[in-house]
């Protein structure tokens, strides 16, 4: 059965570090859903800040459905899964994206790998941030947006596996590779 692995958690917690280090391994392909937010702030020529980011990214859900970012990506999930990949979706925030997902890929095994991390340590990664890096403040806009509106704590936890990524690179990419095995040994 192809696996997909849809990765959930708050901004800042090592979403895309996970799937980068699953992509490293050769294990699959990320299939970024954010993406179609940066393509719409370039084709509107706005700036690329998180302002602009939430702003489109809401109005696209208001206008669209909560899960158009998923089902905008239905094409390109299936060009992966049938090259044989796992797909990894780089990320599931409000639970009609993962119901969507579920329902559009009934024959395969979906996953969800939700990421914690404590707001201090998320504040210091939001800020060191090559791209798109954000204050404190803006952090804080957007976790309000994503726990009230989009209900990302709910999708958290009920996920299939959950890791705390509070300690080191090391420690995270270790306990990747623990879920990995209990992944594939199903």
């Amino acid at each position: 059965m192809q696996l997909i692995v849809a990765v959930t958690g708050l901004s800042c917690v090592g979403k895309t570090t996970a799937i980068e280090h699953f992509e490293r391994l050769g294990l699959g392909q990320r299939i970024y859903l954010g993406k179609i937010i940066l393509d719409e702030i370039r084709e509107r020529d706005l700036l690329s800040i998180s302002s602009n980011e939430s702003l489109v990214r809401l109005e696209l859900r208001e206008k669209e459905g909560p899960a158009f970012l998923v089902r905008r990506s239905v094409p390109e999930i299936e060009e992966c899964i049938t090259t044989g990949n796992t797909a990894f979706i780089d990320a599931i925030f409000h639970q009609e994206e993962l119901d969507y997902l579920r329902s559009s890929f009934s024959a395969c095994k979906v996953v969800i790998l939700g990421i914690e991390a404590e707001l201090d340590i998320r504040t210091l990664r939001a800020a060191t941030r090559v791209e798109r890096r954000m204050t404190y403040d803006e952090l804080q806009s957007r976790d309000k947006i994503e726990l009230s509106r989009l209900k990302t704590r709910d999708i958290v936890s009920r996920a299939d596996h959950r890791i705390a990524n509070n300690s080191t690179m090391e420690n995270f990419q270790a306990s990747l590779d623990l879920i990995w095995t209990q992944l594939t040994a199903r």
